[in-house]
């Protein structure tokens, strides 16, 4: 399987229509091939006409410092299909699609 660099909101680990055990497995899955970054490393940048909601900036600048091919998210602050520095913003659905992989519901 191809590597992608994505970095995925919590919404999609935590979100309202996800169970708490599949979470947590999820998420320890996670920690072991993840990348650690820290958005406070970004530089520059200025979302606020791009980002209606000041709270998303530190995920999008996540996702810009950890150099993420895709941000996964479900809020719809962010703008879905659009693309802000190589980062394009994508739905679960579209990434679980890509990625090949079936959701459970």
């Amino acid at each position: 399987m191809e590597k992608i660099r994505a970095v995925l909101g919590t919404n999609v680990l935590v979100g309202k229509n996800r169970r708490p055990l599949l979470a947590a497995k999820f998420i320890s899955e996670l920690e072991a091939v993840a990348i650690i970054v820290d958005d406070k490393d970004v530089s520059g940048g200025n979302y606020d006409e791009w980002l209606s909601d000041h709270d998303d900036h530190p995920v999008m600048a996540t996702a810009l410092v950890g150099e993420a091919e895709f941000l996964v998210t479900e809020d719809k602050d962010f703008p879905p299909k659009k693309k802000f520095a190589g980062t394009s913003v994508i739905t679960v659905e579209a990434f679980a699609s890509r990625m090949k992989i079936g959701l459970e519901k």
